[in-house]
């Protein structure tokens, strides 16, 4: 009864120590891992206020330029479309006169094999 008793104790030491062990080391890993956090996240901050203004100065040029290329674009548009309408419109007529009628099935949609109409 004695030897039972004892290895019953020295198991139960070994449970203990080994489940404070595990959680000093789980502390351990908590404390690194938070500081790399708190590092990441002040230089975050750092990064931030430090290119905010110049993400502002980029945008603000890139802003400009995309104005510049909008209002060379209009001008190039109001310049080549000013006979184009026309042009397309009698195309657009005369294509449409001279369409014949294709060979086929004449417009109906085969679905499964069985011909249905328009």
């Amino acid at each position: 009864m004695n030897k039972e008793r004892i290895i019953f104790l020295i198991l139960i030491f070994v449970v203990v120590f080994s489940s404070l062990e595990y959680a000093s080391s789980l502390r351990k890993q908590n404390k690194i891992l938070s500081d790399s956090i708190e590092q990441i996240m002040k230089r975050i901050a750092a990064l931030e206020s430090e290119s905010t203004i110049d993400k502002i100065v980029a945008l603000k040029a890139e802003n400009a330029g995309l104005k510049r290329e909008i209002k060379d674009l209009r001008s190039e548009l109001k310049q080549g479309s000013k006979g184009s309408y026309l042009e397309s419109g009698k195309e657009m007529k005369k294509g449409i006169e001279t369409e014949k009628p294709t060979e086929g099935n004449q417009g109906f949609l085969l679905k499964d094999g069985v011909m249905r109409g328009k």
